[in-house]
C-alpha cells in the first residue's frame, strides 16, 4: 500500500509536470500568432494543473479562436490577480493596462448591477416592490481611470394601481478607479427586451 502511494505521488507529479511544459510550449505558440495550435495544445490539458500564468494565456487563446467561456474568464482573472502579492501596481506592470483594464470591468459587475437596481428603485413609484427578473452587460469600456457600463435589466413592480408590471430598463453606470459609482441620470425604459439597435440608440442617446 505504502509504494502504492509513492507511486501515484509521483505520477500527479509527472502529470502537473507535463501539463506545464506543454502550456508554455502554448503561450509561445500564442506569442507567435499560432493561436489554432496554441488553442489545441491547451485545450487537451487539465487546467486546474496550469499556473495562473498559463490560464490566463489559455483564456487570450480561447478569445483569439472563438472559443471563449465566461466560466473561464471568472477563473483565469481570479487566479491572475490573486497571485500577484504586491496588487495592482504589480500586475499592472506585468501585463499592461489593457489587461488590467479588462479585469477591473469584469470585477467590477456586481457593483454596476447595484447601481443600476439603485437608479431604477429612485423612479419607481413603489420602490421596495422591486424584484429583478434579469440582468446583464450589455456593453462596456474603459476612459482614463473611469470603467463605463450598460446594464440591460429586466424588473417587476407595482404601479400606482397596486398592479404588478413587468419592465426592461437600460442604465449607464460608471466606477472610478476609487470604487465610487456615478449613473448622470442615464436610464432608458422598453416594454420589451432592447434589441441590439435599442442597446446602440442608448450608447448615442449617453454619449458613447
Amino acid at each position: 500500500m505504502k509504494y502504492f502511494l509513492i507511486i501515484l505521488v509521483v505520477l500527479g507529479l509527472i502529470m502537473q509536470c507535463t501539463t506545464r511544459c506543454n502550456s508554455n510550449s502554448a503561450i509561445e505558440l500564442y506569442k507567435k500568432g499560432n493561436y489554432e495550435e496554441a488553442y489545441e495544445k491547451f485545450s487537451g490539458q487539465d487546467e486546474f494543473g496550469m499556473t495562473p500564468i498559463q490560464l490566463y494565456y489559455y483564456y487570450l487563446t480561447c478569445k483569439k479562436t472563438g472559443n471563449d467561456t465566461k466560466d473561464l474568464k471568472r477563473k483565469a482573472f481570479s487566479n491572475l490577480y490573486s497571485s500577484f502579492n504586491s496588487g495592482k501596481k504589480k500586475f499592472k506592470k506585468e501585463f499592461g493596462d489593457e489587461v488590467y483594464a479588462e479585469f477591473v470591468l469584469y470585477e467590477n459587475q456586481s457593483d454596476a448591477f447595484d447601481a443600476a437596481e439603485l437608479s431604477i428603485k429612485q423612479i419607481l413609484k413603489n420602490p421596495s416592490s422591486l424584484n429583478v427578473l434579469q440582468k446583464s452587460i450589455a456593453d462596456s469600456k474603459t476612459v482614463g481611470n473611469q470603467y463605463f457600463y450598460l446594464v440591460k435589466m429586466r424588473i417587476s413592480a407595482t404601479n400606482s394601481f397596486g398592479g404588478t408590471v413587468s419592465e426592461w430598463y437600460v442604465v449607464e453606470v460608471i466606477i472610478d478607479s476609487k470604487g465610487n459609482k456615478l449613473t448622470r441620470n442615464n436610464i432608458e425604459r422598453f416594454d420589451s427586451e432592447p434589441s441590439s439597435y435599442g442597446i446602440s440608440v442608448c450608447k448615442t442617446m449617453f454619449g458613447w
